[in-house]
């Protein structure tokens, strides 16, 4: 089985949202480590104009202090998971809501070992796609044309990971916006149904 760490991104001012995140995941048994999310207010207007260049061409709007602050995060915690000699990471936002059964299906995932898709949408799915497998945990692991929209809980692997952060040099589009942009990077849509 894959050595998995766990990462929820959490702003330092929202130590409520940290307190039912943490009860969140240990009602399911999910250990974790706690990023301090970036604030988007407080990247300057230089560091903008360095990571944005060009983002008009990719999105048609500038974005928004949260958006900025929600992107640097997510590499924020994928240079953490690459620090280690952790095989997948799951990254999470801070309200994230598990099932019961999140944990026996994250470990149904990690069984798969060198077969798991290199991101893993576990928080949204779509209304259709092709199933790839069925888990031990009764979910089914999913792939379509289009990645499920939104970034609060993916499974990385420590090729995805490298592939995504490889091609973030620019901030040029929201950080889920940029995920369904998968064929940029080779990332796969994939999630699972129903949404552990």
């Amino acid at each position: 089985m894959l050595k998995l760490v766990t990462y929820l991104i959490n702003l330092d001012q929202s130590s409520e949202r940290l307190t039912r995140a943490r009860a969140e995941l240990e009602r399911c048994g999910l250990e974790f480590q706690r990023v301090p999310a970036v604030y988007g207010k407080h990247v300057d207007s230089e560091r903008r104009m360095r990571i944005g260049k060009g983002g008009w061409a990719k999105y048609f709007q500038h974005l928004s202090d949260g958006e900025v602050g929600c992107y640097l995060s997510h590499l924020r915690a994928i240079d953490a998971f690459l620090t280690t000699d952790a095989d997948a990471a799951l990254i999470l936002e801070d309200d994230v809501t598990p099932t019961h059964g999140a944990a026996s299906c994250i470990a149904s995932l990690l069984m798969l070992g060198n077969s798991l898709p290199n991101a893993v949408n576990l928080a949204h799915s779509r209304s259709r796609g092709e199933v790839i497998a069925k888990l031990t945990s009764g979910h089914y692991l999913m792939r379509s044309n289009s990645c499920p929209f939104g970034t609060t809980a993916i499974l990385w692997t420590r090729e995805g990971a490298m592939r995504f952060r490889a091609n973030a040099g620019q901030l040029t589009r929201p950080v889920d916006i940029d995920r369904k942009h998968w064929w940029e990077r080779g990332l796969e849509p994939v999630w699972l149904h129903p949404a552990p």
